[in-house]
């Protein structure tokens, strides 16, 4: 009965010492070697002691060979490499470093192993012979990643396909910002290595894709002031381009168009719209938190008060409301309305504990007392202690 060994995980076709080409699944005869003679009888069968040396003969496929000497121990082996997450990639972004590991056994010791990271365009640097090496990826694409690894009489060689996704990075900023008449200013960042930008604008928060809209700008600049429609909100974004290649990423802004400059500066309150005094509160008092001054209401608990300012046509105007409340001494809240416009809702805000507040277009904050001052108060009942309210316009 011949013996067989079936030589497994070649993606390509192995030489074994420089005799026989041979294909993943091919099977060889293998005869014990005694001195440079085959021995008859090993056509029968004979077994192979562990240690023994054979020769390596391709199977009936290759009827016609001649036999040469390609002599190993039958303890030996070629490498056999062990990529751990190989199916999945890495993604980084153009410029930057993707690791590579693989683990590797072999009998006789390895010789060498050899990377090559699928980047021709970089030149030498895209073989390496470190065990764990580093590639720097200077295109956006697709690669490709292969390691060979070789001892005294064997080798492997496993493809990793696409194991690598190098993404152009998206800008790293942008901003709209009103000049006046329904005049706008954007302004963005394009990022590193980022060759040039190419900018949107709608008037909704469709799902954003750099062909999702009108198209404002494509080009190396970092700026454009362009006419729109005052009172309407507008949403901007911004891609980056390298080697004619979009980013994934893009930064967004909104803004609502005006056709008035307010000056910069902080502004206060001017009108009480709507209240509803809750218990221990005083409707006399909703008054006091217009203007700048040291009185301050009793809007009772859950009570309530919307308010606005008549200088102020939008509140993407301001960059930042503080309200001032008096319980215990003046406490001062900072905010950002923009992280809190709710037609009909309030939101609460972080670190406030008697407090929800929210903001409707145009000009109007909605301020609840939510409970029982949230404080230790000097006078029971006396909750919504509000002072006044500003708006920081830069």
């Amino acid at each position: 009965m011949a013996k067989w060994i079936t030589i497994e995980g070649r993606e390509h076709p192995l030489l074994i010492h420089g005799t026989y080409d041979l294909e993943v699944g091919d099977r060889v005869t293998v005869f014990p070697l005694k001195g440079n003679k085959i021995s008859a009888a090993t056509a029968k069968g004979l077994p192979i002691e562990p240690g023994a040396r054979v020769v390596v003969v391709p199977h009936e496929r290759y009827p016609g060979s001649q036999i040469y000497r390609s002599i190993f121990g039958n303890d030996e082996m070629a490498p056999h490499i062990h990529i751990g997450n190989i199916g999945e990639y890495q993604i980084i972004f153009v410029d930057e470093y993707a690791d590579f590991h693989a683990e590797i056994t072999s009998n006789p010791p390895l010789q060498s192993q050899t990377w090559n990271f699928g980047d021709w365009q970089s030149g030498s640097l895209n073989t390496s012979w470190d065990a764990n090496p580093s590639h720097q990826y200077r295109h956006p694409g697709w690669y490709n990643v292969r390691l060979t690894a070789r001892n005294q009489h064997l080798s492997d060689t496993v493809t990793w396909e696409s194991a690598v996704r190098v993404e152009v990075p998206p800008p790293t900023s942008l901003s709209a910002s009103n000049v006046g008449s329904g005049r706008v200013r954007v302004s963005w960042t394009p990022g590193i290595p980022n060759e040039s930008c190419k900018v949107m604008v709608r008037t909704d928060m469709y799902p954003p894709h750099p062909n999702n809209g009108t198209i404002i700008y494509w080009g190396q600049a970092t700026s454009l002031e362009l006419n729109l429609t005052p009172g309407t909100r507008y949403y901007f974004r911004v891609w980056g381009i390298y080697e004619g290649v979009f980013s994934e990423g893009y930064q967004s802004s909104s803004l609502v168009v005006r056709s008035d400059i307010i000056p910069p500066g902080t502004y206060y309150l001017d009108r009480i719209n709507d209240y509803h005094i809750g218990g221990g509160g005083s409707s006399t008092t909703v008054g006091n938190m217009l203007g700048h001054n040291n009185n301050h209401t009793l809007l009772g608990d859950y009570g309530w008060v919307e308010a606005s300012w008549d200088s102020v046509s939008s509140i993407s105007q301001i960059k930042e409301v503080t309200i001032a409340e008096a319980t215990g001494g003046i406490r001062l809240y900072k905010i950002n309305p923009n992280n809190y416009i709710h037609p009909s809702s309030y939101s609460l805000i972080t670190g406030v504990d008697n407090y929800a507040i929210s903001f409707k277009e145009p000009n109007i904050i909605r301020i609840r007392v939510t409970t029982g001052g949230g404080f230790s108060e000097p006078t029971p009942g006396a909750y919504g202690n509000i002072v006044w309210v500003s708006a920081l316009i830069e």
